[in-house]
């Protein structure tokens, strides 16, 4: 009997993207797996959509919950999912035709816990494709995790929860849930709990989820009081992590907090209030603060020193944006 993967899809005003979304999930080479849509108060059609298609086709389960946040909406997702194992996508993005078929493969024939593969980083105004992947296909046991961390991070293939195959029975046993109260970062420290309950892991260098960067109704095209705080949390959490694994962290964590000034800057100068008033923007200050004593450019990539020079001169940046 073929195994049952629960692929969880939250929902939230996608219905610009949903159709294309779920005909690439209909469309894969392995045919045994339920979808559960969870609309998470959607204002637009998006409810319609799902309970036009959930007709047609019965794999697709269609939940609808008062607006709570993606967070909340895969733990839904979590407690009604009947598969043994669990993928995560998102309602913007779509997948190869064979990843279920490949990667369930993987996962059951080297009796893994997880599977990580690659995915593409879509672009819509310039349809430009960024494919982040592991150099090599391997098993990698838990105690061997020291040995990729470095390149799983600045490859970001560790930080979402939708390039990965996980076990329902691991997830479930240990209780595992995304952290609600969180809005940037959730994924990742889910990843993390989760990780931290694997015995091995096999690494896939192959590309199969392509994720939609630059959605224009995305929330990170919008002003958020709680993103850099959030983001500097899970920052201290990633240095924690890291050195649980006895990783050098300070390259690593330098780069990171270098973008993360750079974004704290842009989500700033989203707001015309805050943009308008950055001088006494206790973000910018505390922003400041991370530059001068924490942000080094010492063997920093261009990129890096870039970022850095933007961020310290701002009307420049204010320009740009």
């Amino acid at each position: 009997m073929e195994k049952m993967i629960s692929i969880i899809v939250p929902v939230y005003n996608a219905s610009d993207y949903i159709i294309d979304c779920l005909n690439s999930v209909f469309l894969q080479t392995y045919s045994t797996f339920e979808v559960l849509a969870i609309n998470d108060g959607s204002t637009d059609n998006s409810l319609e959509i799902l309970n036009k298609i959930a007709i047609q086709d019965s794999r697709l389960r269609v939940i609808d919950q008062e607006n709570k946040g993606v967070s909340s909406t895969r733990n839904t997702g979590l407690k009604y999912a009947k598969g043994e194992y669990i993928l995560f996508l998102d309602s913007d993005d779509t997948i190869d035709a064979s990843l279920l078929q490949d990667n369930l493969n993987l996962l059951i024939k080297s009796q893994v816990d997880l599977v990580i593969f690659g995915f593409n980083r879509v672009f819509l105004k310039n349809t430009k494709i960024s494919t982040k992947t592991i150099n090599s296909s391997q098993v990698i046991q838990s105690k061997q995790l020291n040995t990729v961390l470095e390149e799983l991070v600045r490859k970001e293939l560790i930080f979402p929860p939708f390039n990965k195959l996980f076990k329902k029975e691991i997830i479930d046993y240990h209780n595992l849930q995304f952290d609600c109260h969180m809005r940037y970062g959730e994924d990742f420290v889910f990843v993390t709990q989760y990780l931290d309950k694997c015995s091995n892991i096999y690494l896939n260098s192959k590309a199969y989820y392509n994720y939609l960067f630059d959605r224009p109704t995305s929330a990170m095209n919008r002003y958020d009081e709680n993103k850099l705080n959030d983001q500097l949390y899970v920052h201290d959490y990633l240095e924690h992590f890291l050195k649980k694994y006895e990783v050098d962290t300070d390259s690593i964590l330098n780069e990171r907090l270098i973008n993360i000034c750079y974004d704290g800057i842009l989500n700033i100068l989203k707001d015309e209030t805050q943009k308008k008033n950055i001088g006494i923007s206790s973000d910018y200050k505390q922003i400041l603060v991370l530059l001068k004593t924490k942000c080094t450019t010492k063997d920093s990539t261009l990129k890096m020193k870039l970022k850095i020079f933007l961020c310290q001169h701002l009307k420049i940046l204010m320009l740009l944006n």
